[in-house]
């Protein structure tokens, strides 16, 4: 008898299309910059939650998110 192996089951955020934070955090930079008015100022918003984002406790609501 051998015991079962260890198995792996494959996520949605798993593969080459995945995005990671700190990708997220230099694109929303990137949009603040190259964008004015509120637009910026919602990039902003994004990229200070991103920041601080915990993954352990997942994605808010947009609307806490963007403060509207």
């Amino acid at each position: 008898m051998q015991r079962p192996g260890k198995s792996y089951r494959a996520g949605p955020t798993d593969g080459p299309d995945r995005i990671d934070t700190w990708t997220l955090i230099k694109m929303f930079e990137q949009a603040k910059e190259c964008t004015k008015g509120d637009a910026s100022y919602y990039f902003e918003h994004l990229e200070h939650y991103f920041r601080n984002y915990n993954p352990k406790k997942g994605v808010e609501h947009a609307n806490k998110i963007l403060r509207l």
